[in-house]
C-alpha cells in the first residue's frame, strides 16, 4: 500500500508513453507549460492523497484488539505508545513518497524540480494527516474483532482518514488558488508559504495527538 503512489505514477507514465507518444512526451510537454507553482500544487495534491490511502495509522489502536489491555499493563508511558505507532505508520508513508518522487523524476524529467518540491510538501502534509488519523483511532477504536482483516476493512476510521485527507487538500487547494491566481506568486514563494503553513499544521496536529492520547488511550 505504501508504494501505491509510485506504482500509479509508473503505470500512468507507461500508459501515456504507449498511447500518446514515447517516454510520456505529451504529458511532459503539458506539464512544462504549466506555471511552476501550479505544477507543484497538482503533483503534491496527487501524491499526498494517494499516500494517505495507507490505513496503518487509522487502525493502529484498533488492531491491538484484545491485546489492548496488555499494552496498557506495560510500564510504558502513553506518549511512547503513540510515538512508536506514529513512527511506524509515518515511516511507511515516507517510503511511498520517496518512491513516488524517484518515479516522477525518472519518468517526467522536465518537472524534476517541481516534483521534488511537491514531495517535500507531502512530507509535511502527510505528517498532519497521520497525526489526526491516529488521534481519531485513539479516541474511537474498534477493539472487538475476530480477524485483523475485519479490523481494517470494517473500520470507519479508514474512510474517515481518507475524507479528512481530502478535506485538508480542498482547503490547501483554496489557499493555492489565492496564491497562484490572485497574488501571482512564483514557484519558490509558493513553496515557502505552503511549507510554512504545513509546518505550523504539523506542530498543531502533533500537539493534538498527544493531548488526545493522554486523555483517551487508557479509557478503552
Amino acid at each position: 500500500v505504501c508504494l501505491m503512489p509510485a506504482l500509479m505514477v509508473v503505470m500512468m507514465g507507461l500508459f501515456i508513453g504507449r498511447h500518446m507518444g514515447d517516454n510520456s512526451e505529451s504529458i511532459q510537454v503539458l506539464l512544462q507549460h504549466l506555471p511552476m507553482p501550479l505544477t507543484i500544487a497538482v503533483v503534491a495534491a496527487y501524491v499526498g492523497f494517494v499516500a494517505d490511502l495507507n490505513p496503518a495509522l487509522s487502525t493502529a489502536v484498533t488492531r491491538e484488539g484484545k491485546g489492548h489491555d496488555l499494552m496498557l499493563s506495560l510500564p510504558v508511558p502513553v506518549r511512547t505508545h503513540l510515538l512508536s505507532k506514529l513512527l511506524v505508520g509515518y515511516g511507511l508513508t515516507l517510503i511511498g513518497i520517496l518512491a513516488t518522487g524517484i518515479a516522477l523524476v525518472v519518468l517526467f524529467t522536465p518537472i524534476a524540480l517541481e516534483a521534488v518540491l511537491a514531495c517535500l510538501l507531502c512530507v509535511l502534509f502527510t505528517y498532519i494527516t497521520c497525526c489526526l488519523s491516529l488521534a481519531r483511532d485513539v479516541k474511537k477504536p474498534k477493539l472487538n474483532w475476530v480477524t485483523e482483516q475485519e479490523a481494517v476493512k470494517q473500520n470507519t476510521g479508514v474512510l474517515m482518514g481518507m475524507l479528512l485527507s481530502l478535506g485538508i487538500l480542498v482547503l490547501l487547494g483554496g489557499i493555492s488558488y489565492l496564491l497562484i491566481d490572485k497574488f501571482s506568486v512564483n514557484g519558490w514563494t509558493y513553496f515557502a508559504v505552503m511549507a510554512a503553513l504545513l509546518a505550523a499544521g504539523c506542530a498543531a496536529a502533533h500537539r493534538y495527538l498527544m493531548k488526545t492520547g493522554e486523555k483517551y488511550y487508557t479509557t478503552h
